[in-house]
C-alpha cells in the first residue's frame, strides 16, 4: 500500500478545522512544534508513527480515515448502514448534518 502523504496531510487539516482548531493549538495538544504540523499537513513532513497515533488521538479520529478516506463501520450496526443505502441524496445530507451535531455536542462533553 502507498501512502499518499500530501492527501494524509491534507486530511489532518481538515479535521483540524472541523473541529475549530488553530494549527498552533493541535500542535500544542499534539506536544509537537507548529512548524513541524504545518509541514505534515502540507504533506513535506513523514509523521512517526507515534506521531501519527497522536494526532488521531488529539482529533478525535480513526487512523483509517486519514489514511484512506473512510471510517472503519465494523462497529456499526449493519441495519444502520442497509437504512442509509435507502435514502436519497436529501435525506443522507441532512442525515449528515444530524450527526455532526450529535459529535459537536458529545466532544463538548469531554
Amino acid at each position: 500500500m502507498n501512502i499518499d502523504f500530501k492527501l494524509l496531510g491534507s486530511r489532518l487539516a481538515q479535521r483540524r478545522r472541523e473541529l475549530g482548531l488553530k494549527q498552533f493549538e493541535l500542535a500544542e495538544k499534539a506536544g509537537l512544534s507548529n512548524n513541524y504540523l504545518s509541514s505534515i499537513e502540507r504533506g513535506w513532513s513523514i509523521p512517526s508513527l507515534e506521531t501519527f497515533a497522536t494526532l488521531c488521538i488529539s482529533l478525535n479520529t480513526s487512523p483509517d480515515y486519514f489514511l484512506l478516506g473512510t471510517v472503519r463501520t465494523s462497529d456499526v450496526p449493519q441495519k444502520l448502514i442497509e437504512n442509509l443505502k435507502l435514502c436519497s441524496d436529501e435525506n443522507l445530507s441532512l442525515i449528515d448534518e444530524m450527526i455532526q451535531v450529535l459529535v459537536r455536542r458529545q466532544e463538548n462533553d469531554y
